[in-house]
């Protein structure tokens, strides 16, 4: 008997947020993108927003894929966003983009804060 052993590159899953990363300003109303870098092997993802009093909002009330995520990108109109499930209007403040992927993934944040204005 013969058997052979080979070697495969295995590829460690990562996300890294590109866009917002700290400094940007964006307008309640106006049309955004979230972007971001990296092989998440979930292919779901929820985009979370911190304000800098720790208070979490989701931008996306259930995980995203396909079509939604497609080129590691989300792009949305900044009106509305989840906390638990109701569905609340967005205000002016201090926030961190936070990417979560499923089943206890790669995860990532803005590297600073930015700024949601009317």
């Amino acid at each position: 008997r013969t058997f052979s052993i080979s070697a495969s590159k295995n590829t460690i899953p990562s996300i890294s947020v590109l866009s917002p990363n700290g400094g940007e300003v964006w307008e309640i109303g106006k049309t955004y993108s979230i972007t971001w870098s990296g092989n998440p092997t979930e292919v779901r993802i929820q985009i979370v927003i911190d304000e800098t009093d720790d208070q979490p909002y989701a931008l996306t009330k259930d995980y995203l894929s396909g079509d939604d995520i497609k080129d590691n990108k989300y792009t949305f109109t900044l009106n509305n966003w989840w906390t638990g499930d109701v569905l609340v209007p967005v205000k002016q403040g201090k926030y961190k983009i936070r990417l979560v992927t499923a089943v206890g993934g790669p995860r990532d944040s803005s590297d600073n804060f930015f700024s949601i204005i009317k």
